[in-house]
């Protein structure tokens, strides 16, 4: 496409013909219509660089040509003054109008027919700066895509870390409470053990036979047998 229209382009540059639309930078390029869009967007900006350049050329022709007419000019005027005789003087003028028509002729063979190839030929070269520039503003989304997925590896590293730290310390603080419950447990067992040894000896020494006696006894009973003899 950009090469059918060059010709057009550099027969009549104009700056209406190009109106370049600006390039949101947060782009998405999941979606059809955006893909488009980057497109479109990317071919006025070749026909825009190429009208710039096609601009730029003709200002400097033009810069060109005006100093190597004053140049010849120059040469010319010196060389006319060193002309004695007005039939000599001009043959010299009438032999230098033709050289400027010969000059005009094939410049206007070069404009309209040697150019205008050139120019188709080389399409593509002429928007090589833009194409680079789009793959440059391309590779520069993806080091940045790049670096932000770094960016969250590295959260998600520090994330990881973390939990298992904290997983860590939980299963310390779990083996130190299973521990503190295990000897609660023993201490509850011990205890109950203790509390069932006392109740038996509550209950044993409860017993009438094992009772203490509640009346004094004499030093000397009459129930004794030592008594009798």
């Amino acid at each position: 496409v950009v090469s059918r229209r060059v010709h057009g382009l550099v027969e009549s540059s104009n700056e209406e013909n190009f109106q370049l639309v600006r390039i949101s930078k947060s782009s998405n390029y999941e979606g059809s219509s955006d893909i488009c869009d980057e497109r479109s967007e990317l071919a006025r900006l070749q026909m825009a660089y190429i009208c710039a350049q096609h601009q730029l050329i003709q200002q400097q022709a033009k810069n060109l040509s005006m100093r190597s007419g004053l140049q010849w000019a120059e040469k010319n005027i010196s060389t006319l003054k060193k002309i004695h005789g007005k039939e000599n003087f001009e043959a010299k003028i009438s032999s230098l109008n033709n050289d400027i028509a010969k000059t005009k002729i094939d410049l206007s063979q070069i404009n309209s027919g040697t150019l205008p190839l050139l120019i188709k030929e080389n399409a593509e070269l002429l928007n090589m700066p833009v194409v680079k520039g789009d793959f440059d503003l391309q590779i520069a989304r993806q080091d940045y895509y790049i670096s932000r997925q770094d960016q969250i590896c590295n959260q998600l590293i520090k994330q990881k870390a973390s939990f298992e730290f904290l997983q860590l310390a939980y299963e310390i603080e779990f083996q130190k409470l299973r521990e503190n419950s295990r000897l609660l447990e023993n201490m509850v067992q011990d205890l109950k053990l203790s509390n069932d040894i006392l109740v038996r000896t509550i209950e044993t020494m409860s017993e009438p036979s094992i009772a203490l006696q509640r009346t004094p006894r004499n030093t000397v009973d009459p129930k004794d047998i030592a008594a009798h003899r």
